[in-house]
């Protein structure tokens, strides 16, 4: 019954409340949007919070942060291929 209802709520409403709201724009802009994003998360975000971790001695989120860095890397370049393909 709930993950019905979240679905409902995630594929049905939020995103008809996005469309209203005026989030959705065109397949270009989502995209290079998108690609800003995930480059900002994989160079400066999760790179931050790995220094941090490191510093206070906590190995395991370092880690677990330079991975997701690693893996919005790969977003972004996937967004990025898939931008190339439109042109």
């Amino acid at each position: 019954l709930f993950e019905g209802t979240a679905a409902v709520e995630l594929h049905e409403h939020f995103a008809e409340e996005a469309v209203l709201a005026g989030l959705v724009r065109t397949t270009n802009e989502n995209l290079s949007k998108a690609i800003t994003g995930e480059q900002t998360e994989a160079t400066t975000l999760y790179p931050g919070f790995a220094k941090r971790a490191t510093a206070v001695g906590d190995t395991a989120a370092a880690g677990y942060f330079r991975d997701t860095a690693a893996d919005e890397a790969k977003h972004a370049t996937a967004f990025q291929q898939a931008l190339n393909q439109l042109h």
